[in-house]
């Protein structure tokens, strides 16, 4: 399994809800077992462009899930000559199934909350057929929101969703630009 972090080293300007644009600093290139090099790291990117308070009818649909006040919104986007494909749940769409992940400002590990999925885990979902593999074709991108609770000052935020390259059974987890 490859962890890609999407590192920050200088921000370039704000985005709409004053979130900041991120610029990528890794120009190494993802390679699988035996397939040489299938894309450069900054060909695929999740980044968070967005987040809003919810609404009091979207919250009201999530009754006996408290805490998630915030939606946040992401763009998946595959910029490399090959088709990727995203783990997605079968009851959500298209939109892709991950972790929420905090860090205290500072700080570079993340941690998972509630927990990190495990490739075992994730195996058995997609067995059960809870989850999918959807295409992201080469030069695609899909916007999605994810409802999250409000972090502390403290804290940033992020999101995980798994990849996977065409042809190859390499899972690959991608993290998001960090967000508060």
């Amino acid at each position: 399994m490859l962890t890609i972090n999407l590192k920050e080293p200088s921000r370039t300007g704000s985005l709409r809800g004053g979130a900041l644009a991120l610029v990528l600093a890794i120009s190494s290139t993802l390679t699988c077992l035996g397939q040489g090099t299938v894309a450069r790291v900054d060909d695929i990117q999740l980044t968070f462009l967005s987040q809003r308070s919810r609404t009091l009818k979207e919250m009201r649909k999530d009754e006996g899930v408290l805490g998630l006040k915030v939606a946040a919104r992401f763009r998946l986007s595959n910029n490399s000559d090959s088709s990727l494909a995203y783990l997605a749940s079968v009851n959500r769409g298209i939109v892709p199934f991950g972790s929420y992940l905090y860090r205290k400002l500072n700080s570079e590990k993340w941690q998972c909350h509630p927990e990190c999925t495990e490739e075992a885990d994730l195996n058995s979902l997609i067995s059960k057929e809870s989850l999918r593999w959807l295409e992201l074709p080469s030069k695609a991108a899909v916007e999605f929101e994810v409802f999250d609770s409000k972090g502390t000052s403290l804290e940033e935020r992020g999101f995980l969703a798994f990849l996977r390259v065409s042809g190859n059974d390499k899972l690959i987890k991608l993290i998001s630009n960090p967000y508060k």
